[in-house]
């Protein structure tokens, strides 16, 4: 019960950009309604919540040139189903910071954006720098 009471306040706290402690602690008092015997567990809750909330990352960079660069993702994103990324993003709910996963999600996006659209007829490649040497297996 004290994974779902956390998961109800990662919920809670989702929409929150930079959670406080009086955020942390609103969030646990209404986990409490729904769960009342973790009363006893609350500072357990706190640990938790401030660890997973209090992780900072850096935005992200990406180096590139905007040459032949054709945006096409943000017209086609709902359209695409996205049940494996779903699956990951949720995983990573008990994982991670909240907002590392959404840093996580835009950079996917914008990696996926500067890989030219599949819909798209004729000859196109994109690759790294080719300075990574390794199989995969």
């Amino acid at each position: 019960m004290i994974e779902q009471a956390k998961n109800i306040c990662i919920i809670i706290l989702g929409n929150i950009k930079n959670p406080t402690v009086t955020d942390i602690n609103n969030s646990i008092d209404e986990a409490l309604k729904i769960f009342p015997g973790l009363s006893l567990q609350r500072e357990l809750l706190i640990n938790s919540l401030t660890a997973t909330f209090s992780v900072f990352s850096e935005d992200y960079k990406i180096l590139d040139t905007d040459e032949g660069y054709v945006p096409w993702l943000k017209d086609r994103k709902a359209s695409i189903n996205w049940n494996f990324w779903n699956r990951y993003t949720n995983y990573l709910q008990n994982k991670i910071a909240p907002d590392t996963i959404n840093k996580l999600d835009n950079l996917t996006d914008d990696i996926l954006d500067r890989i030219a659209n599949p819909a798209i007829k004729g000859p196109w490649d994109k690759k790294g720098d080719g300075s990574w040497s390794g199989s995969i297996r």
